[in-house]
């Protein structure tokens, strides 16, 4: 590795599965308790009787504990304590809205927090720390094309089922961004082991991070919009967005390394975002009613949760010497359910934040079961 700690950084699972010497696409300090979303740095004497994960994701961050238990089974573990939060913020969630003891407003209020504060300083913070491997390019390149595909074919056959323009767009957002984080890391290392989680993690940093920032963001100011928005108003809004400045910002403060106090600052504004974020999910879902909707949301999540996986395995046997693990890596990452601050940025432009909800809230339970199925595809 370029850090100069050669394979002290890689488990021995690592070593099994994948050729050395390799280059990875980030670079941790040595510890075992990491930032910024990479594999774990892990000392021999360490795995596998204790693997402690730390893993700084879109969705927030996740702390992955599998003590005395094989590697396999401190997976298992992990993902276990994946499923068991976004229950229990979604039930949460639910629940505070039927107890009445909170405002109209608490949506609206949380959701301009995650996105103005939370989101923000997780970006900064992340985005700072990763190193890009040349290699991984494709796992970096295809949430774009997820996206770009949920555009063309959203808009093909979203107006067609009678679809608003509002309601084609929240699927766009959602369908076209995948919770490539808070449960794509955690399952790319339960079914992957730890040689697929480098792959995740460039699929989510490089590729979701960046289109959330960007063209998500663009897409739905233009939305929004009640006129025809110039060139110059769309990029200004895109440019003044807050995690887009974080993104900048990271960017070019990269050769300089963050003191403690802001590490811990921006980590702990970051860990807000997920459990906060599917609170709110549950909070605005509402499944009374959900048969007017039915069509809109077959059309998203057969999209999201079948189609685009598919699409990008085709286009991946077409690659020739593609590594298997990069090839399942970057399949499962597309598969995964859409992601939970996608509805956030709907429900903030006001594009029928009902149905971006409940295409999380459906889309979440779904993805346990469609991902492995179609990971069981790539050979």
């Amino acid at each position: 590795m370029p850090d100069g700690r050669g394979e002290e950084g890689l488990t021995a699972g690592a070593r099994q599965h994948a050729p050395a010497p390799r280059a990875f696409p980030c670079a941790l300090p040595p510890t075992r308790e990491v930032g910024a979303s990479c594999i774990p740095a892990v000392r021999k004497r360490d795995f596998p009787v204790r693997v402690l994960m730390r893993l700084d994701i879109a969705g927030g961050l996740l702390q992955v504990a599998a003590p005395t238990h094989s590697g396999k089974a401190g997976h298992k573990a992990g993902m276990g304590q994946v499923i068991g939060l976004l229950g229990m913020c979604l039930v949460l969630g639910v629940l505070a809205r039927r107890s009445g003891r909170f405002p109209d407003g608490t949506a609206p209020a949380f959701n301009a927090f995650l996105l103005n504060v939370s989101l923000p300083a997780l970006v900064l913070r992340a985005m700072h720390r990763l190193e890009f491997a040349p290699g991984l390019l494709v796992a970096a390149a295809a949430p774009w094309l997820l996206f770009g595909g949920a555009v063309l074919f959203l808009r093909l056959l979203g107006p067609r089922l009678g679809l608003s323009r509002e309601s084609v767009t929240a699927l766009i957002l959602t369908a076209g961004l995948g919770n490539t984080a808070f449960v794509g890391l955690p399952m790319a290392a339960a079914l992957l082991g730890p040689a697929g989680v480098p792959v995740a993690v460039v699929a989510d940093q490089l590729g979701s991070f960046m289109v959330l920032a960007t063209l998500a963001t663009l897409t739905a100011a233009r939305a929004r919009a009640q006129t025809a928005l110039s060139v110059r108003t769309l990029v200004r809004k895109v440019v003044v967005f807050p995690p887009f400045l974080a993104l900048v910002a990271a960017l070019l403060l990269r050769p300089l390394a963050f003191p403690d106090w802001l590490e811990s600052v921006l980590q702990r504004l970051g860990d807000l975002l997920t459990p906060l974020a599917l609170f709110i999910v549950g909070f605005q879902l509402r499944l009374k009613g959900m048969r007017p909707r039915v069509p809109a949301l077959a059309l998203g999540l057969s999209y999201k949760l079948v189609l685009a996986p598919l699409a990008v395995l085709g286009l991946l046997t077409l690659l020739p010497g593609l590594a298997l693990v990069v090839k399942q890596a970057t399949v499962l990452q597309i598969a995964m359910a859409p992601m939970v601050t996608a509805a956030i940025l709907a429900a903030e432009h006001e594009l029928d934040p009902e149905l971006a909800v409940l295409m999380v809230g459906v889309g979440i339970p779904l993805s346990f079961f469609t991902a492995p199925l179609l990971l069981s595809l790539v050979h």
